[in-house]
């Protein structure tokens, strides 16, 4: 039996549920058994806008359960489950982008994104993602996959404004991450009927932006970019002034976001640590100076966070003891691209010593050469505790055909593999 319901009895993209109900009539022991049932919405492609969004939740059997950044030195429950909003969003907007792989080779998600900030020394802000250190994450993966570069833009407004900001991304086919206090989410669609933002929630089954009723109180913006990626980030302490000056001592506007995560699992859940953070983007090369004061003299900490151009970042430590006679801090900002040439990879130097001795004919069979060579690739992109497994198997292989190899390329391979 085929039903279609009409409004007001269904209305497009709105949280609805439906109900069947078999009658077993007079006999009490009957069994009703509903069988291949699909419910299904008649929706043209002018009425949805949808950026099919992939899909993580925080709490997946998968990863619930590690260690959120080092949330042990501030939680008794520091797990992905309780604190992993942000991250898990910001996994699920890296894949959209098709950023599917780090560095190292390994898929992206909420698991490895979240192990690689952990590794890093900007990768969060004491229990809260540093949006920068992903745009720097992007440029790494660029570097190797020709995967897009993603510049970051944060604004903290009115509700109705942050919403707007959304609305503006999907016009232009990319989605933003909205904050509500103490949580983040990801903005895909917007049923063009309605007016409803469509959502992918890491943390509760929500699909409709408006089953939150607290306001918007940030948007995290993602665009495509090769340009600049330079930021001057701070994280303050709480209730301090601080004030960013140029060389000439004028005041230079910074934007001003106070972020922490709620966890989700209890009614009145426990928080983490609120973390404020100022940024400004794209700075020009020069000195800086940072005014920081408190109402009273107490101590202080302020981490610096200098991204060049290309997204590298070189970070400072500042402590002391300050009060309202206040402190300046001296920062100098150089915008060009201080990366370092990286090594090549063990594996890299393999691939090409086999190549070079191939060209000088010093391998006689090609299929030798090119098994090896593929050996080494996967090798290259294996996570590290792997590496030695894939050198044992090459050389098995070396050995295999070792009639393959003149006497001198042979031994310089077994050289550079050991």
């Amino acid at each position: 039996m085929d039903v279609t319901d009409h409004a007001p009895f269904f209305t497009a993209a709105a949280p609805k549920t439906f109900a069947l109900r078999g009658n077993v009539g007079a006999v009490s022991r009957s069994v009703t058994i509903f069988d291949d049932v699909e419910v299904s919405a008649e929706l043209t492609s002018a009425d949805l806008l949808s950026l099919k969004m992939p899909l993580f939740k925080q709490t997946d059997p998968l990863w619930k359960n590690e260690e959120y950044d080092h949330a042990t030195e501030w939680s008794d429950r520091p797990t992905i489950q309780r604190w992993g909003c942000a991250m898990t969003s910001m996994a699920m907007i890296l894949r959209f982008y098709n950023i599917n792989y780090l560095p190292t080779g390994e898929l992206i998600t909420p698991s490895t994104l979240n192990a690689w900030l952990k590794t890093q020394p900007d990768g969060y802000f004491g229990g809260v993602i540093n949006w920068l250190a992903v745009t720097r994450l992007t440029r790494l993966i660029n570097a190797k996959y020709n995967t897009p570069k993603l510049e970051f833009t944060g604004y903290a407004g009115r509700s109705e404004q942050n919403i707007a900001f959304a609305q503006q991304d999907l016009e232009l086919n990319r989605p933003s991450i909205l904050g509500i206090p103490g949580h983040f989410f990801v903005v895909d669609g917007k049923n063009n009927k309605t007016g409803e933002l469509t959502i992918k929630d890491p943390a509760y089954q929500f699909s409709l932006l408006s089953q939150h009723h607290e306001p918007i109180i940030s948007v995290r913006r993602f665009t495509p970019s090769y340009t600049d990626l330079g930021y001057l980030a701070f994280s303050v302490p709480a209730g301090a002034t601080f004030t960013l000056q140029n060389n000439a001592g004028q005041d230079i506007p910074v934007q001003e976001v106070s972020e922490y995560i709620t966890d989700p699992t209890e009614e009145n859940g426990a928080q983490s640590p609120h973390i404020r953070v100022l940024m400004f983007a794209k700075p020009a090369t020069g000195d800086y100076q940072v005014h920081l004061s408190q109402s009273e003299s107490k101590p202080y900490q302020l981490k610096i966070f200098s991204y060049d151009k290309a997204g590298n970042v070189e970070t400072q430590d500042k402590s002391g003891t300050v009060g309202p006679e206040g402190e300046t801090i001296a920062v100098h900002y150089e915008k060009k691209d201080h990366t370092v040439q990286q090594t090549p990879s063990s594996w890299a130097l393999f691939r090409q010593l086999l190549r070079k001795l191939y060209r000088l004919r010093l391998i006689r069979h090609s299929i030798v050469m090119f098994y090896l060579d593929y050996l080494a690739e996967i090798a290259d992109h294996a996570p590290a505790q792997q590496h030695s497994q894939y050198a044992g198997a090459v050389s098995q292989i070396l050995k295999l055909y070792r009639r393959s190899f003149y006497p001198s390329a042979f031994d310089l391979l077994n050289t550079n593999l050991d």
